[in-house]
C-alpha cells in the first residue's frame, strides 16, 4: 500500500520525533521553519495529503503562519500543533484562517494526531460539496443514492450493491 505524503513543519526535534511515531501510516517529510515549509508547498502542493504545522516557528508564528500556508495551497488540510498555553484566544482566528484542527503539545496522544490528520483530510474533501449543498446547487437523495448538481447528475449504487 502506498503511503500518503504528509508535510510536518516542526522546529522542535523531540516533538518532530514524537509526531513521526504517531504518523507511521504516512510518508512524512519534515522541515523546521516556515520558509522551508512554504518552499515545500510551492514545489509540489498537490503531493501532500495534509500538513501538520507548528504554530510557533522561527521567523513566523500565530495566525499569520496559517494564513501564509493557506495562501500557498488552499486545498491542503492543515493540522495545527501548539505549545502555547492560551492558544484558545487565537483558536477562532486560526480556524477562520483555514486550519481544520488544533492540538495542544505535548498533551495530545499519538492517536490524537493521527486521527486529527484523518479528520482534516475528510473535511477538506467534503467542504466543496457541503458549500454547494448549502447554496442549493446540489442535492443528495439518500433513498435513491443520487447526487445531483445544476450541471449534471451522477447515479451512485446503493451501499453493498
Amino acid at each position: 500500500m502506498v503511503k500518503r505524503k504528509l508535510l510536518l513543519v516542526e522546529d522542535n526535534k523531540e516533538a518532530a520525533e514524537l509526531a513521526w511515531l504517531a504518523l507511521e501510516n504516512y510518508d512524512v517529510h519534515t522541515v523546521g521553519t516556515e520558509a522551508e515549509g512554504i518552499a515545500a508547498i510551492k514545489a509540489d502542493c498537490e503531493a501532500y495529503a495534509v500538513c501538520v504545522l507548528d504554530l510557533i516557528l522561527p521567523n513566523g508564528n500565530g495566525v499569520g503562519v496559517v494564513r501564509r500556508f493557506r495562501a500557498q495551497c488552499g486545498c491542503m488540510p492543515l493540522v495545527i500543533t501548539t505549545g502555547l498555553q492560551d492558544y484558545e484566544v487565537e483558536a477562532t482566528e486560526i480556524l477562520k484562517a483555514g486550519a481544520q484542527e488544533i492540538l495542544r503539545k505535548p498533551w495530545y496522544t499519538p492517536q490524537d494526531l493521527s486521527d486529527a490528520c484523518t479528520r482534516a483530510i475528510i473535511r477538506m474533501d467534503i467542504e466543496p460539496i457541503q458549500a454547494k449543498l448549502d447554496a442549493g446547487e446540489e442535492r443528495l437523495k439518500t433513498g435513491e443514492a443520487l447526487l445531483q448538481s445544476t450541471a449534471d447528475s451522477v447515479h451512485l449504487p446503493p451501499k453493498g450493491g
